[in-house]
């Protein structure tokens, strides 16, 4: 047994240290995240919109990159641009293969 060990805060009377808290910058994620349905689609702001082609029953990141323009993302792969007062989605250039 190991004799010179310090004993806790709490049995000598001071409080125990604080929890460490994350900024609030890090607690809040700079995105979006949505479920896309089985049939491709996915709520926005109690709207139903077509979200991508082929990712059923997943989850997918939105960025905001400008107002009411947003990236989309599955991972690390970007999926193309959403129009938020349009409704519509911008497919990206790049194809997932």
């Amino acid at each position: 047994m190991n004799r010179c060990r310090r004993p806790r805060r709490a049995s000598i009377g001071l409080r125990p240290d604080p929890i460490p808290r994350s900024s609030p910058r890090s607690s809040t994620p700079p995105y979006e995240v949505r479920r896309v349905s089985t049939n491709d689609g996915g709520r926005w702001h109690k709207r139903w919109v077509n979200l991508s082609h082929g990712l059923g029953e997943v989850y997918i990141g939105f960025v905001e990159v400008n107002d009411g323009e947003w990236d989309r993302y599955f991972g690390a792969i970007k999926l193309g641009r959403f129009h938020e007062r349009l409704l519509k989605v911008e497919e990206s250039c790049r194809g997932l293969w």
